[in-house]
């Protein structure tokens, strides 16, 4: 048994009674699972089919999250190695076993799954179509995370995956990665024909049930509020099984289908409309390319309406302003705005504050570069800023809305920039000589009026550097940041998202950039 394996071990049995520091340095010591060989990895796992393991969110379980994840890179990487597989008929057997041991309720497991569709063999394929199929992950989410090396493989064993994958239609955890899996593969020419295509009826069928449970939840979500089921995972899980089906009826080229995908252009999910109506189209339906070509007016799904019209040879038939670069910007960040990370939905409003075309950090021609003004409007109140879109798209906590434009591509240009010749080092990790040239900057401050300064860091932005500190002036709080020339001074404001002092420094170094590279400006 080698000494990362005793220790992994050891780490499992002490893990739950230790603090933040320990549990971190457990969750480092994982690492050495990416370099184990065949018999280690072994070893790993048939020491964890004798244990009894953590599930159901258990704190250890997220230590076996990490040395899972580990397991799972090592044969991601092993795939590209020329020594030959690290996974053997042995190796698989374990994983397989271990799947089992670990039961419904493993928060884990999946990474295991993952294992499975990595290697890609027809023995793996054909016990990952099982495993689905009699017992797959309850979580949709960690259910669909084994899928995606199969919708990024351009060859597959399809005969390992198909007819049997589909037998898995009937758990909604893995109902819609398996259709996704089944449209990739005839997509790609991998089969003959669609792998459902003997079971339209049944897909008509539960794209019947979810458009209806669909439009029950959009007119009355309290009838949902049973305590067992997340009103937005069903939501998810609804909408990403009828994309799924609508893709796979319009592959098989069902025109019996058209009925029931109609019903889907009634309902308010507006990705889940353009699903719908690309897949009219292919299917040749009027309707459905008139609704796909309006779509084009939103700009949370522009860049998908325009993807297929493109598909579909209908691009021409986009008015003329949704096809511009403008619009598709404006598409960019609304699209940003409702990923999950950010807020989860699309603006209210979006609209144009500025529009130019610049050198950019990072680009050696000018790019197009545009600013908009975006607002929500929630049962609390209202919120907006100004989100940038070209050269790249983001936006920020802090309210940019009351800066000039400049100021706003200042503050984007030095939050985007990066260079080994640019960054910052906290006062505690400055050597003697930099402490001393703090000191001086600091200095600087006093004798100019500031108070209550409180040094931040120090940037070094190429041969010049500059003092970041947080200071009052005149009775106002904001961020000074003092270089060998001048003082820069952002005073925070009287708003409950001013610019804090990464803000600043991103604002001082973005007008140096812009004004080297834009000198005209």
């Amino acid at each position: 048994m080698s000494d990362g394996l005793v220790t992994f071990l050891n780490d499992l049995s002490v893990y739950e009674d230790l603090d933040g520091t320990g549990r971190t340095k457990c969750h480092q010591r994982t690492g050495w699972i990416e370099t184990a060989d065949g018999q280690q990895i072994s070893d790993l796992l048939d020491s964890l089919l004798e244990r009894q393991l953590p599930h159901d969110g258990e704190p250890t379980e997220t230590l076996l999250t990490s040395a899972f994840m580990h397991l799972s890179q090592r044969f991601q990487s092993e795939k590209s190695a020329t020594n030959g597989p690290l996974c053997d008929d042995q190796i698989r057997e374990r994983v397989v076993d271990l799947y089992r041991h670990l039961g419904e309720h493993s928060r884990t497991r999946h990474y295991l799954l993952s294992i499975l569709t990595l290697v890609g063999g027809a023995p793996e394929l054909k016990q990952f179509s099982e495993l689905i199929v009699i017992d797959p992950p309850l979580n949709s989410l960690e259910a669909s995370l084994p899928f995606f090396p199969l919708v990024r493989s351009k060859q597959l064993e399809t005969e390992a995956l198909f007819p049997r994958l589909l037998d898995g239609l009937e758990h909604i955890s893995v109902a819609a990665p398996i259709l996704d899996v089944a449209n990739h593969v005839t997509r790609y020419d991998m089969v003959p024909i669609h792998p459902a295509a003997q079971k339209t009826t049944q897909l008509t069928s539960l794209l019947s049930g979810i458009s209806g449970r669909l439009g029950a939840l959009e007119s009355d979500p309290g009838d949902f509020h049973d305590g067992e089921h997340d009103i937005s995972s069903m939501v998810n899980d609804g909408i990403a099984l009828a994309v799924a089906i609508c893709d796979a009826l319009a592959l098989i080229g069902d025109r019996s289908a058209v009925g029931k995908i109609n019903q889907l252009l009634h309902l308010g999910h507006r990705r889940l409309r353009v699903e719908a109506a690309a897949a009219l189209s292919r299917l040749g339906d009027k309707t459905g390319t008139q609704t796909l070509l309006e779509l084009a007016e939103d700009p949370s799904v522009r860049l998908r309406v325009l993807a297929y019209a493109e598909e579909l040879d209908l691009l021409d038939r986009v008015h003329e302003q949704f096809r511009s670069s403008l619009s598709r910007a404006e598409a960019e960040l609304a699209c940003y705005l409702a990923e999950p990370t950010q807020f989860g939905i699309s603006p209210g409003t979006i609209d144009l504050v500025d529009q130019r075309p610049m050198f950019w950090p990072g680009y050696d021609e000018p790019v197009e570069c545009y600013l908009f003004r975006y607002t929500y409007t929630f049962a609390q109140g209202t919120f907006n800023n100004v989100g940038i879109a070209g050269p790249l798209v983001h936006t920020f906590t802090q309210n940019l809305a009351d800066l000039t434009p400049e100021d706003i591509y200042a503050v984007y240009a030095g939050w985007h920039a990066q260079h080994d010749e640019m960054y910052e080092i906290e006062v505690d990790q400055l050597t003697d000589r930099q402490k001393a040239e703090v000191r001086q900057f600091e200095n600087r401050l006093w004798s100019d009026g500031y108070e209550d300064v409180q040094i931040i860091s120090l940037g070094f932005f190429f041969e010049e550097n500059a003092l970041i500190a947080s200071a009052r002036r005149n009775g106002i709080t904001g961020t000074a940041v003092v270089d060998a020339h001048d003082i820069h001074w952002h005073p925070a404001g009287v708003g409950t998202r001013p610019l804090g002092p990464e803000e600043v420094y991103s604002m001082y170094k973005g007008r140096k950039l812009l004004q080297t590279f834009n000198p005209e400006d």
